[in-house]
């Protein structure tokens, strides 16, 4: 096991939620090779660990996927003390549904680009209206890296523990290069169809 392997499995032994995601973030950005800084990477963590919690995620919402427009509606309704808060709600709402929920977005046949454009005008808003305005421009600026990184994440995340016919049908249906990978790491390589 390398030692970043056995560094996050000590961190999630030992309870380090907010560590595992924030080497998990700075580890996928190396390898896609983007440049996203330690502070909007601390941020993204924060937010994956606070949305692990699944109630977290629907709680203001009675159970059921928020309704971006409502958000902003609520948004553009209250005072400025409290647009702050629901923007912030709007914006992470919006990062986490463009990129770590991106394949159930898919499923249902909901549109990414939707979601980034909410969330890039939440964290551009906030930018202007918050004292933590640095990590907001970035994440207004860099919503579609942070999203992609998201997306990678979670997809990892996700297939780890396919068995090899269940990855090679997630192969299939996504093309994902990283279950590509996979799937050459046990000795299975998916042929590609001619188009």
């Amino acid at each position: 096991m390398s030692e970043s392997r056995e560094n996050i499995s000590s961190q999630i032994v030992l309870g380090d939620l907010q560590g595992f995601f924030e080497e998990l973030l700075v580890g996928t950005a190396e390898k896609q090779d983007q440049s996203v800084s330690p502070m909007a990477l601390n941020y993204v963590a924060k937010l994956l660990t606070h949305f692990h919690q699944v109630d977290n995620f629907f709680k203001a919402d009675s159970g059921r996927l928020p309704v971006l427009a409502d958000i902003l509606a609520e948004a553009m309704a209250a005072d400025s003390a409290r647009r702050v808060s629901i923007l912030r709600r709007l914006g992470d709402t919006s990062l986490m549904m463009s990129g770590y929920f991106r394949e159930a977005l898919n499923r249902r046949g909901m549109k990414q680009s939707y979601y980034a454009q909410m969330g890039e005008s939440a964290y551009s808003h906030l930018s202007d209206l918050s004292e933590t305005k640095n990590v907001f421009i970035e994440l207004a600026d860099g919503f579609q890296v942070v999203a992609d990184l998201l997306a990678v994440i979670s997809e990892s995340l996700r297939i780890q523990e396919y068995n090899a016919l269940e990855l090679l049908k997630f192969y299939s249906s996504s093309k994902s290069d990283f279950a590509r990978e996979k799937l050459k790491e046990q000795g299975i390589i998916p042929m590609i169809p001619k188009e």
